[in-house]
């Protein structure tokens, strides 16, 4: 298919669609309903699926803390001396000089 008869076939494609159609409700809603309905389905899926595996992060979470024996690691307390000491500079060192005046 190249592209000027698809480009007439999308021309054509709403005088097509009102030829000889009937208006029937009960059809229209039930396809509106099905694929809304489909969609709160996929929805809810994937929403349990995202749900199990937090879980199971969280439950491999604990096991590595009790395997560690809930002992912060030494990389750990480096780091938090380090943000202590930081903000000590900020609380002595640094001062905040108001551009405004």
């Amino acid at each position: 298919m190249n592209l000027s008869s698809l480009i007439t076939r999308l021309k054509n494609l709403p005088s097509h669609l009102s030829e000889g159609t009937t208006f029937n409700p009960q059809r229209d809603w039930l396809i509106l309903m099905s694929v809304g309905i489909l969609a709160l389905l996929i929805l809810l899926v994937t929403q349990t699926l995202a749900f199990w595996e937090a879980l199971r992060e969280e439950e491999q979470a604990v096991s590595l803390e009790q395997e560690d024996g809930g002992r912060p690691t030494k990389e750990l307390i480096e780091l938090f001396e380090e943000r202590r000491a930081e903000q000590v500079r900020y609380d002595t060192e640094y001062r905040f000089i108001d551009p405004s005046r």
